[in-house]
C-alpha cells in the first residue's frame, strides 16, 4: 500500500520578502439625511412668526399664538370708510339739508388732547383731515381728527356752520344709513338720547368688523358733531365721552 503525501498537488508557499503595503483608509461611511418635507405654505417658522404669504393672500389661518402680519393699510382704509361712511349718513339723515346764514355763536377746532387721547398725526391721520379740510359735505366743511396712542380709539368730526340741526330728529335714518354704508351692526336696545348744559347728543351702540365701539351725534347752539369711540360698545359710556369732546373743541 503506497502512502500519500498530503501535500502533494499543493501550491507551494514562498517565504514573504518584505511588508505588503498597507491597504488604502477607506472613507467614513456619511449618513444620508432624511429628504426633507416640501415646505408647507404659511406654515409658521421658528419663533411663531408666519411664513411670508402665498400669492394671493394668507390662505391658511396661522395656529394661536402666531404672530399676524400688520395691518396698517386694512385698518387705516377701514378707518377712512367709516368717516367716509358716517358723512354720507349724516346727509342722508337730512342732518346738513340747512346750512347756517352767518349766526354762529361758537367756533370749533380740535385740540391735541381730548378725553386723555392725544391727537394722532400719522398717515391715516394725515391723510383724513387732508381729506375733510379739501370737501365740502352738503354744503358744510367739516373738521375731523383721530385721537389715541398707537391705534385709534376716537373719530371725532365737527362742523360750526350749521345751527339748524337737531341731533335727536332723523337719528333713525342716520343709523340707517349707516349701517348700509358701513357694514355695522347697531344695538337699537342700546340707544340713549340726552340734553347736558344745552348740549343734545344721541349714542348707540355698535360694532364694525368685529371691532366694538359707539356712534354719537351732537348739537350745541350752531355747533354739531359726531364721534365714533372704538374702545367700547357702551353708550352711556359714549354719551359721557361726546359730551366732554363737545365742551373740548367749542369755544
Amino acid at each position: 500500500m503506497s502512502t500519500e503525501d498530503p501535500g502533494a498537488g499543493a501550491p507551494e508557499v514562498q517565504p514573504q520578502t518584505g511588508e505588503s503595503p498597507p491597504a488604502a483608509p477607506q472613507p467614513p461611511m456619511t449618513p444620508t439625511p432624511p429628504m426633507a418635507p416640501p415646505p408647507v405654505m404659511n406654515a409658521p417658522m421658528a419663533g411663531g412668526s408666519p411664513a411670508p404669504p402665498a400669492e394671493g393672500g394668507w390662505g391658511t389661518t396661522p395656529p394661536s399664538g402666531a404672530m399676524m402680519p400688520p395691518a396698517k393699510k386694512s385698518n387705516s382704509g377701514m378707518i377712512i370708510g367709516i368717516v367716509v361712511a358716517l358723512v354720507i349718513a349724516l346727509g342722508a339723515g337730512g342732518y346738513f339739508l340747512t346750512k347756517g346764514g352767518g349766526s354762529s355763536t361758537k367756533s370749533v377746532s380740535l385740540p391735541e388732547e381730548i378725553a386723555g387721547l392725544p391727537q394722532m398725526h400719522d398717515a391715516t391721520a394725515d391723510q383724513l383731515t387732508q381729506q375733510f379740510e379739501s370737501s365740502e359735505f352738503g354744503g358744510v366743511k367739516l373738521k375731523a381728527g383721530l385721537y389715541g396712542e398707537g391705534i385709534p380709539g376716537l373719530i371725532v368730526m365737527v362742523t360750526d356752520e350749521d345751527p339748524g340741526i337737531d341731533a335727536k330728529e332723523g337719528f333713525d335714518g342716520f343709523l340707517a344709513g349707516f349701517t348700509s354704508t358701513s357694514a355695522a351692526t347697531v344695538d337699537q336696545a342700546s340707544r340713549v338720547d340726552a340734553s347736558r348744559g344745552g348740549i343734545d347728543i344721541s349714542c348707540i351702540g355698535m360694532s364694525i368688523s368685529g371691532v366694538p365701539g359707539t356712534v354719537c351725534v351732537w348739537d350745541d347752539a350752531n355747533v354739531f358733531g359726531a364721534v365714533i369711540d372704538l374702545r367700547s360698545d357702551d353708550s352711556n359710556a359714549g354719551l359721557d365721552t361726546t359730551e366732554e369732546v363737545a365742551q373740548a373743541v367749542a369755544t
